[in-house]
């Protein structure tokens, strides 16, 4: 393929919005559970707000990672992430502070921190090819020891006795994009989900020709 080809497949997206709403699901239901995320400006969770993963810009890199051989990640991928990293809970998870080894940039808030952390977790526990599928609990665990800098081993550390004590919901129903599980979400939260799957779905087909 054309390397100057950024433009994905609709397999590709279709692929990429699954993998997407599955996330969403997973750590709305954790974020629920736990009593978190409340002073999160962009809920439901990487679908709204600058750099949401349903922006176009965002999405086309994103989306063609699922090709083989795989691109090259700085020309594919790599303006994508940059762009989903204006997120607010990415913005608070990654501005640590160095001299404070459980002490984030200053506008981070525990809430913020809480939520930093379940999505990291959440990202192991989904089937995420790139990082090596999924993970068991005690996996997660053993790479927050190894890989984890120490500010962020403490907020994970912190977080997954608690999600392991939920338990993870099931992610296998959602195969499909006309159909996204309740998981016992309040009931704003699986309204907006779904308006923004179906605006998404909208934006391709009229916007990129791309039917879903």
């Amino acid at each position: 393929m054309n390397p100057a080809n950024t433009t994905p497949t609709s397999k590709e997206i279709k692929t990429y919005l699954l993998e997407t709403i599955r996330h969403v699901m997973n750590i709305e239901f954790f974020l629920h559970q736990l009593r978190i995320g409340y002073e999160d400006p962009e809920r439901p969770h990487d679908i709204v707000g600058p750099g949401n993963k349903f922006e176009w810009d965002v999405m086309k890199g994103f989306a063609t990672q699922y090709r083989s051989p795989k691109p090259d990640f700085n020309l594919y991928m790599l303006p994508s992430l940059i762009l989903h990293r204006e997120q607010y809970h990415h913005r608070m998870w990654n501005t640590p502070e160095q001299n404070n080894s459980v002490s984030f940039g200053s506008d981070a808030t525990e809430d913020s921190l809480k939520l930093g952390a379940v999505d990291t977790v959440c990202s192991y526990l989904e089937d995420r090819k790139y990082q090596g599928g999924i993970h068991t609990w005690d996996e997660i665990e053993q790479m927050v020891d190894t890989r984890f800098r120490p500010e962020k081993r403490f907020w994970a550390k912190k977080m997954i006795p608690e999600m392991k004590q939920i338990g993870s919901p099931d992610l296998t129903p959602i195969n499909n994009l006309r159909y996204t599980p309740d998981f016992d979400l309040p009931q704003n939260i699986r309204i907006a989900i779904r308006l923004r799957i179906d605006e998404t779905i909208t934006m391709l087909k009229d916007e990129h020709g791309i039917l879903l």
